[in-house]
């Protein structure tokens, strides 16, 4: 199963993330790494985000063949980026032949009615491509709470809307927005998901935690792919 992950690169010096570059034979689990932001080849991850939603993704798909897309360098997407990402997008349907699209970002939710963007929307890349299959793209909800509606792409047709749970399967009151009548309302584990830091041993570890819908949505895709894999 193939799966991208669209966001702010990856930092290959991490860890757990170099076990997983490691070329050892059907082990090795990353397998390209493309920038939209700057140099086609400055993949690396500056904050941090793109990183561990990799890592959180791996852990839950160990089979899946990932391919990293930098769209973004920080927390803020500019507008002048989202061609970028609908161009990511279109590469990872037409050359990287992806199985799944995880997107763990929000645009502004005015996005797509004064921007334009609504022309290019991460299912049109299908659309413009009319000989290929559907690919399953998920995407983070927002992390505003109940007073903010979807962020773009969560809210387009044709994207699965990811919010975030605590362990015990209730929704995450300050980062998920309500559930939308009449559509479909897609939840999963995001709220204090746990993580061992970088370069911390067996024998002493001191787990640190991330909550936020973005967190959510590699491991609905991770969820999704192994259940693909299952299927296959």
């Amino acid at each position: 199963v193939r799966v991208a992950i669209l966001d702010s690169g990856i930092n290959e010096r991490e860890s757990y993330i170099m076990r997983c570059l490691k070329l050892r034979g059907g082990d090795r689990r990353i397998f390209e790494t493309r920038s939209w932001v700057g140099k086609e080849t400055d993949w690396r991850d500056t904050n941090g985000h793109g990183t561990l939603v990799a890592r959180f993704f791996l852990e839950v798909a160990p089979r899946a063949h990932l391919y990293i897309g930098k769209v973004c360098e920080g927390k803020d997407i500019p507008k002048e980026g989202y061609h970028g990402i609908v161009q990511a997008i279109d590469h990872a349907i037409t050359e990287w032949d992806v199985d799944i699209i995880s997107l763990s970002f929000g645009i502004d939710t005015s996005a797509g009615t004064d921007t334009g963007t609504d022309a290019e929307t991460p299912t049109s890349a299908r659309h413009r491509q009319p000989n290929t299959r559907a690919r399953i793209v998920f995407a983070a909800a927002c992390n505003g709470g109940p007073l903010e509606r979807r962020a773009f792409p969560a809210r387009m047709s044709g994207v699965i809307c990811v919010n975030a749970s605590d362990g015990h399967g209730q929704k995450a009151n300050l980062l998920s927005p309500d559930p939308v009548a009449g559509e479909d309302n897609f939840i999963t584990l995001g709220a204090y998901v746990r993580y061992p830091p970088s370069g911390a041993t067996s024998s002493s570890l001191q787990y640190e935690y991330k909550s936020g819908t973005s967190f959510a949505t590699p491991i609905a895709a991770g969820l999704a792919a192994d259940l693909l894999e299952f299927a296959r």
